[in-house]
């Protein structure tokens, strides 16, 4: 089995040698070989390299070697090198990918700074944008360096939302954590808005922050969606609402916290896509004071068996929609919890009392003995896929189960589709039968 490979680009910098550095201090951490990559990107190098006369590039390669054996001085690690004529981002990430490098590193500024590539972007920016691989972009690798050595506790704060990025970037700081001690905060921005919405609760807005109920609620979310990060240190959450970009508050959070170094997923956006729907990978990598993880979706580990601890079964009392609450239960492990819910277009006079009744009696007989947990809900809500979501994100469940009548062609159009609706905006897995599912399978042994 070959050693795990940590790819570097350099360019003889400054910055590029601090960014080697760090490089070969994790990779002495990590057990892994050092390819320490220049290219060189000139026009005539790509012509003089095929003519196989490289004699005006023999002391870029002789600084490349150089440097490589200072590194092999300083750290009890392998170090190759690579020099190739070429576009250096393209390069470095095809180099990074052929290695199979865990790691991509690169410095944050670099000896080239036309205004061209002012215009496009720089390097560091555009390995980030194409790699298939996690890029650190080195500004001051202090903290990196001390962590590696063992001398002190690495702060990382990584900013998430609830998707496939997100939890890529997850992935790799628990690996990091299972190296030595990281000290984690976990923190998700949001649009105040947006989430008192997505949680049911009624305007106004606070102009800042949140309420404190759906902060709580959002923390509750964050937590359990963050699972166990493994590994050493603490591990901390935070949720905030703002109104504004993503990045300003993040990095905000990363400078209170002191932190070493921030991490973030990336979508790898690319042309109008990335112009109109923005970067917060970007814009960290452009504004961040220190160390800077961007970790691409396509590195995001396969998942375990998922867990349905808190299920949400909604009836209207039909035939057709109380086929679902026996697979609602059968979803839940021993000790589940599952919410039996009826949404009314009209305020009940009684309270809701006798819908509750009529839920009550839908619960199957050896739910209880199974030690599942019955939440009776009643909402009174005109937009019933509206009030189901609502009310599943309030209570933070795992899934929704649902029955559908089976509507098509003109009555669909017309009167719509519950499941339809809650399958579209849902967040989190929902579980449909289809009008003529015989759902016995699924409840023996209830």
């Amino acid at each position: 089995m070959h050693p795990m490979t940590i790819t570097c680009g350099t360019d003889f910098s400054d910055g590029a040698r601090r960014a080697a550095g760090v490089a070969a201090a994790l990779a002495s951490r990590l057990g892994a070989r050092l390819q320490l990559v220049h290219v060189a990107d000139d026009l005539g190098a790509v012509l003089t390299f095929a003519e196989g006369d490289m004699s005006a590039y023999e002391p870029r390669r002789q600084t490349l070697e150089a440097d490589a054996a200072e590194l092999r001085r300083a750290y009890p690690i392998t170090v190759d090198t690579v020099f190739e004529p070429g576009v250096a981002d393209a390069h470095l990430v095809d180099t990074a990918r052929r290695a199979r490098s865990a790691l991509l590193v690169v410095s944050s500024l670099g000896q080239t700074r036309q205004h061209a590539r002012w215009l496009l972007g720089s390097i560091a920016e555009r390995v980030a944008q194409t790699a298939t691989v996690p890029v650190l972009v080195v500004r001051d690798g202090r903290g990196l360096i001390e962590w590696a050595s063992g001398t002190r506790t690495l702060r990382v704060v990584v900013g998430v939302d609830d998707g496939a990025p997100a939890r890529a970037a997850l992935d790799w700081v628990g690996d990091l954590r299972q190296q030595a001690p990281c000290d984690l905060q976990v923190v998700r921005i949001v649009l105040p808005s947006e989430a008192h919405a997505r949680l049911g609760v009624p305007p106004p807005v606070p102009l800042e922050g949140l309420r404190p109920a759906v902060e709580r609620m959002l923390r509750r979310d964050l937590r359990r969606w963050t699972g166990h990060v493994p590994g050493e240190g603490t591990v901390s959450w935070h949720v905030e609402g703002n109104w504004g970009r993503v990045d300003s508050p993040l990095l905000h959070d990363a400078r209170r916290m002191a932190a070493d170094v921030v991490v973030v997923g990336t979508n790898q956006r690319a042309g109008l896509a990335r112009v109109w729907q923005g970067s917060v990978s970007r814009h960290v990598l452009h504004n961040a004071d220190g160390d800077v993880v961007t970790v691409p979706a396509s590195c995001r580990r396969s998942t375990g068996v998922a867990r349905h601890d808190r299920v949400l079964v909604g009836t209207d009392f039909s035939d057709v929609a109380n086929r679902a609450i026996g697979v609602a239960y059968g979803l839940v492990p021993r000790d589940g919890v599952v919410h039996l819910a009826h949404v009314t277009d009209t305020s009940p006079t009684d309270g809701g009392k006798a819908a509750r009744e009529r839920l009550a009696a839908l619960v199957p007989t050896d739910a209880s003995a199974r030690g599942v947990v019955t939440v009776l809900e009643v909402v009174d809500n005109t937009d019933v896929a509206d009030a189901l979501l609502q009310l599943g994100a309030r209570r933070g469940v795992d899934a929704i189960c649902l029955a559908t009548h089976g509507r098509t062609g003109i009555s669909q159009a017309i009167l719509g589709s519950v499941a339809q609706q809650v399958v579209r905006q849902a967040r989190c897995p929902v579980v449909v039968l289809p009008p003529h599912c015989t759902p016995h399978a699924f409840t023996r042994g209830l």
